[in-house]
């Protein structure tokens, strides 16, 4: 797959408004960087079991995986041997080894110094995952209620389901294409990050996971389709999404955040 989506992390000190990026020195070491300057950049793989693990996607450090040390410092290894797996668990990031130096463990920040760590002596930090350096949109869309024209965007359900929500509660994406011009879209940032815009068997509008699961779409006079299909909003809830059912076309519009 082309343009796999690459990110960084974002950190956040409990009881702090800023955000940080999290940044891997010249050493390896993760310490954080910021705000207002990138860091480093990764993209996410998985293994044959489903297991997720991180690698650096550019620079000096191209390719090396993100894992701990044995004093549970966090930093990048260059040997797969090395690396470790990662979850995120509400909205801490945890190493998933089941055994040894930071076992079960958030990634957290101790005190008197400014690396990362996955030790419970230190305080816990928020991380998000979110594209940097490149453009960022919502979709705005609009439809007929009857003679009454709506609008609103188009959000999550805590399932991944696509609904028309209000701005707030938007998703913000990222657009890709793939070698052959293909286009297709991911979540930009927050927990549903790197998730493509797709649709079920059914035809509802969903977020999946899984690049086998993602669809192309084109976008052009004002409506997303995939294929000969336009987006569609049911006609019964005026808020769930779908490509197919003979339900009501909406209008789309890519807006700036």
């Amino acid at each position: 797959m082309a343009n796999f989506p690459k990110f960084m992390f974002t950190i956040e000190r409990e009881g702090h408004t800023w955000k940080k990026n999290m940044y891997i020195d010249k050493k390896g070491w993760c310490t954080w960087i910021g705000p207002g300057t990138d860091g480093t950049y990764f993209v996410e793989g998985k293994d044959t079991s489903g297991n997720i693990y991180y690698q650096v996607a550019d620079g000096e450090l191209h390719g090396w995986y993100l894992s701990v040390s044995d004093n549970k410092c966090v930093g990048v290894y260059k040997s797969w041997d090395d690396a470790v797996y990662w979850s995120f668990f509400t909205t801490f990031l945890r190493c998933d080894r089941r055994h040894g130096p930071g076992a079960w463990t958030n990634i957290r920040f101790r005190k008197s110094d400014d690396f990362l760590y996955c030790d419970y002596d230190c305080s816990d930090l928020k991380v998000e995952k979110e594209a940097k350096g490149q453009p960022r949109f919502v979709f705005k869309v609009g439809y007929m209620d009857g003679t009454t024209k709506r609008f609103g965007y188009l959000g999550t359900d805590t399932n991944g389901w696509i609904d028309v929500v209000g701005y707030p509660w938007s998703r913000d994406f990222n657009e890709f294409k793939t070698d052959n011009n293909e286009t297709y879209y991911c979540v930009a940032s927050g927990s549903w990050h790197g998730y493509y815009l797709s649709f079920s068997a059914q035809g509802r509008v969903g977020l999946y996971k899984d690049w086998s699961d993602a669809v192309y779409w084109s976008y052009a006079n004002d409506e997303l389709h995939h294929g000969q299909n336009p987006l569609v909003v049911d006609n019964t809830t005026l808020r769930h999404i779908h490509v197919s059912g003979g339900f009501t076309k909406c209008d789309v519009y890519k807006c700036d955040e």
